[in-house]
């Protein structure tokens, strides 16, 4: 299985002639070269934001037959073009979407929409849309900041339910948190057992990347050591 970075919180899996794009939202080029020669396509959404979710997904999609969207239940659905409609699902926390390629379940999240645990292709695969441990503890009030990290922290208990492992995860380190820009990685990674992390919603601070980098090697997991759009991984799946 091959793992692409496209940028922000965007990656493509590829497998044999079947390709999922998550949260795609710009370098449509890079999306082109993944999808070029597949002949089942997976487009997931994990919620409205705009960076996140971008209508250019239904002008890559090639073939009305061979492509599902998968989408977040926020998104609306006047969004999605007439002829994609029969093969676009919208889902909602503890909502579950499967097929013969896919297992999916939709999770929540701690701000818009939902988080994605999808099966495929022998692997487990979480991305986490805008799950995170939002803090801001250098801008917010002590008592704000608790609030958000209680909440990250009921969701992930919520969701370790249900999960105890994942062999990849997308996961936001977005370095606007400030010095504890990583913590929600951690704390996800310490309660779900990750085997490849992949780094996401780090904008264009490559820097960001490279300090968690080392420190999780502390950590038992392979790291996606991500320099720029395009950088791929390649798993024996």
């Amino acid at each position: 299985m091959k793992i692409t970075y496209i940028y922000h919180s965007g990656f493509a899996f590829e497998k044999d002639d079947t390709a999922i794009i998550f949260d795609y939202y710009k370098e449509i080029d890079i999306a082109r070269a993944v999808l070029s020669d597949k002949k089942q396509i997976y487009f997931f959404s994990s919620h409205s934001h705009p960076d996140h979710f971008s209508l250019d997904i239904f002008s890559l999609a090639p073939d009305a037959s061979t492509v599902k969207f998968i989408l977040g239940s926020d998104i609306a659905r006047s969004a999605v073009p007439e002829r994609h409609a029969d093969n676009s699902v919208f889902l909602a926390p503890g909502d579950v979407y499967n097929d013969e390629l896919l297992n999916v379940t939709a999770y929540e999240s701690t701000d818009a929409g939902c988080s994605f645990y999808v099966e495929f292709g022998g692997a487990s695969i979480f991305h986490a849309g805008d799950l995170n441990n939002w803090h801001w503890n250098e801008s917010a009030p002590p008592d704000e900041s608790g609030f958000y990290e209680e909440s990250f922290l009921t969701v992930l208990e919520s969701i370790a339910k249900d999960i105890d492992r994942t062999d990849i995860l997308m996961f936001p380190t977005d370095p606007r948190l400030g010095r504890e820009y990583a913590k929600g990685a951690v704390q996800f990674i310490k309660k779900i057992s990750t085997g490849v992390f992949c780094p996401m919603h780090f904008w264009d601070d490559y820097n960001a990347v490279k300090d968690f980098g080392r420190a999780i090697k502390d950590y038992d997991c392979r790291y996606f050591d991500i320099s720029k759009p395009g950088d791929s991984l390649m798993l024996r799946r």
